[in-house]
């Protein structure tokens, strides 16, 4: 912890990380090695905590956002095991959120019913001058919340991420448009005892988000390389709230 926490102080305007994002032997010591052993108690806190916690939050995101008829579902991760294990991901860290976006005050209701319900909002990511996604924290669980917009026959989102050859300044991100079949309607769905939203047709959407073998874990699975990856030319911004 110690190491890590020097290099960040050492290096407040990111120039050194971004070089060690650069190389790819630098890489692997400092995130695949370091990182992951020195951290590696609080990642498993954090997944333990989904694991006896997780739906005790759904629930409440689920109380909150349904109380002004946001039209919102589990996403990505927590869809995937969910629907093709009917449980949390073991090696999940944080809950996903899909909400689609109706209307020019969707982002501004969406972060007054979590904040005023409890949540704290820990990062905004922007894009474009949108918040396209959001990152909140309840009961000491992250969650995230992705923005889909509705365009043509499409829902499209937009996720941030660190490209190979990347040397980004801080608080800016690559940026990956991710084009699926419209979600157009949201089911409920019982889990464990309580009701969450899916969205219609969950398997045709996780086979567009993980491919046609969904249902086969695949652990070399990266989310900003599957086939309905768009990349995008204009980085996107982070806000740390």
């Amino acid at each position: 912890m110690a190491l890590i926490s020097l290099i960040k102080r050492m290096d407040k305007n990111g120039r050194l990380r971004s070089c060690i994002r650069s190389n790819s032997i630098l890489f692997w010591m400092y995130y695949g090695f370091f990182a992951k052993v020195i951290y590696y108690p609080q990642t498993r806190r954090k997944r333990v905590n989904i694991q006896k916690h997780g739906r005790e939050l759904l629930q409440h995101v689920y109380i909150l956002l349904t109380a002004e008829e946001v039209t919102f579902f589990v996403d990505f991760g927590t869809l995937l095991g969910i629907i093709r294990e009917g449980r949390f991901l073991g090696h999940d860290l944080d809950i996903d959120i899909g909400v689609i976006i109706e209307d020019a005050h969707t982002r501004e209701k969406v972060q007054r019913l979590l904040t005023n319900g409890g949540c704290e909002l820990k990062k905004s990511f922007i894009y474009n001058g949108n918040v396209v996604e959001q990152s909140y924290t309840y009961s000491g669980i992250k969650f995230d919340i992705c923005f889909y917009e509705n365009e043509a026959n499409h829902s499209v989102c937009y996720l941030f991420y660190i490209a190979d050859d990347s040397c980004l300044m801080p608080g800016k991100l690559n940026v990956v448009k991710m084009r699926y079949t419209m979600i157009k309607h949201v089911e409920k769905h019982e889990f464990e005892g309580i009701t969450i939203n899916v969205p219609e047709n969950p398997e045709r959407l996780l086979e567009e988000k993980y491919g046609i073998d969904w249902r086969i874990p695949n652990k070399n699975w990266v989310y900003w390389k599957t086939p309905t990856a768009e990349y995008c030319d204009d980085l996107g911004t982070v806000i740390t709230h």
